[in-house]
C-alpha cells in the first residue's frame, strides 16, 4: 500500500477589502472542492474560522488528504451573522462575503433573529438552565439550576446554584433638559446585538433580545448581573489535570436603554448561547413603574 500526505500552504495567502458596506475576504487554499469547507463562527471573540478537509483514495489502496484551518478576526462593525462564501476551484480560491451593520432599527433584521433560540421562562439544554427571579426591590437574582433528573418537574432534589446577586437602584426620571439622549446606534453596536422587537401582533408591547456566543463554557461558568441599568456578563471556566493547569475568563457589559424592565429580565443558557430578553416599556409604562418604585 502506498500512501502520501500533503499539506496545506502554511501561509494561506489573502487578500480583505472593507468598503461600499461589504466586507470581503478573499483566500487561496489549495484544491478542495466547495462542499469541504466549514465555516463557524465564535461570536463572542469575533471570529470566523474556515476549516477544510479533503481525501481521495485510487485503486491501489494510496491515498491524498489535504486539510486547512484559518481564523479570521472580524472587526466590530461587520456582521459576523451575516456572510455568504463561494468558491472558484480553478483558481482555488475561497471569496467570503460580510455585510456592515446598519444603523439603529435596521439591527431587527428578521435573519438575525431567526438564528436565534427563543424562550421565555427556564429554558434548558443538556440538563441546565439559566433562569432569573426578580426578588426585592433591590436584589435581581439569577439563578442556575442544574439537574440530570426532574427536568420540567417540582423535584426538590434537584441542584439550585446561584449564578449572582446584584444591588440596583432604580434609575429616577429625569427631565428632559437634564437628561442626555440614550445612545442607541453605540448600543446597538455592542458584543451582545441588542434586538428591539414586538412580541405580539395584536399589541404595541415589545422586548429587547440579546445573544452572547458563550459555547466555551458551561452554565455553571456563566454570572450575569445588573446594576442600575448596566448589564454584566462574566465567565470563567478553569481546568486542571496531573501535568497541566489552565484557565479562560470572559467579560462583557453594556448599558440598557431607560425604558428596559430589569426587574423582568430573563436569561438563557441554550446550546452554547447566552439569551437575555427584557420587556421594553414605553415612555407612559416606566413612568409608572418608577412611580411604583419609587413609592
Amino acid at each position: 500500500m502506498s500512501s502520501y500526505f500533503i499539506p496545506s500552504s502554511s501561509s494561506f495567502d489573502h487578500k480583505i477589502s472593507d468598503q461600499n458596506n461589504k466586507y470581503i475576504i478573499k483566500l487561496k487554499t489549495d484544491e478542495f472542492n466547495a462542499n469541504e469547507f466549514i465555516l463557524t463562527k465564535r461570536q463572542a471573540i469575533a471570529h470566523l474560522i474556515i476549516d477544510a478537509k479533503h481525501h481521495e483514495e485510487d485503486q491501489l489502496g494510496g491515498y491524498i488528504r489535504r486539510e486547512l484551518h484559518k481564523i479570521f478576526v472580524i472587526p466590530k462593525h461587520v456582521d459576523i451573522n451575516n456572510y455568504q462564501y463561494s468558491y472558484n476551484k480553478n483558481m482555488q480560491e475561497l471569496t467570503i462575503e460580510l455585510s456592515h451593520f446598519k444603523q439603529q432599527d435596521s439591527f431587527m433584521s428578521p435573519s438575525y433573529l431567526s438564528s436565534i433560540p427563543r424562550g421565555s421562562g427556564d429554558q434548558y439544554s443538556m440538563g441546565g438552565f439559566l433562569s432569573s427571579t426578580y426578588r426585592t426591590n433591590n436584589d435581581l437574582n439569577l439563578t442556575l439550576n442544574s439537574n440530570t433528573s426532574g427536568i420540567g418537574t417540582n423535584d426538590t432534589s434537584t441542584t439550585s446554584k446561584n449564578l449572582t446577586t446584584s444591588q440596583y437602584e432604580p434609575t429616577p426620571l429625569l427631565s428632559s433638559t437634564s437628561t442626555k439622549p440614550f445612545d442607541f446606534d453605540l448600543f446597538h453596536r455592542s458584543a451582545f446585538r441588542p434586538q428591539i422587537v414586538s412580541t405580539s401582533t395584536d399589541t404595541d408591547e415589545k422586548k429587547i433580545i440579546m445573544n452572547l456566543d458563550l459555547s466555551d463554557y458551561s452554565a455553571e461558568d456563566i454570572k450575569v448581573s445588573v446594576k442600575d441599568l448596566d448589564l454584566i456578563v462574566k465567565a470563567e471556566r478553569k481546568m486542571e489535570t496531573d501535568t497541566r493547569k489552565s484557565s479562560a475568563s470572559f467579560y462583557q457589559s453594556t448599558h440598557l436603554p431607560p425604558q428596559t424592565d430589569i426587574e423582568n429580565l430573563i436569561s438563557n443558557y441554550i446550546d452554547g448561547q447566552l439569551i437575555i430578553e427584557a420587556p421594553y416599556l414605553q415612555q407612559d409604562q416606566e413612568k409608572r413603574r418608577l412611580d411604583k418604585t419609587t413609592w
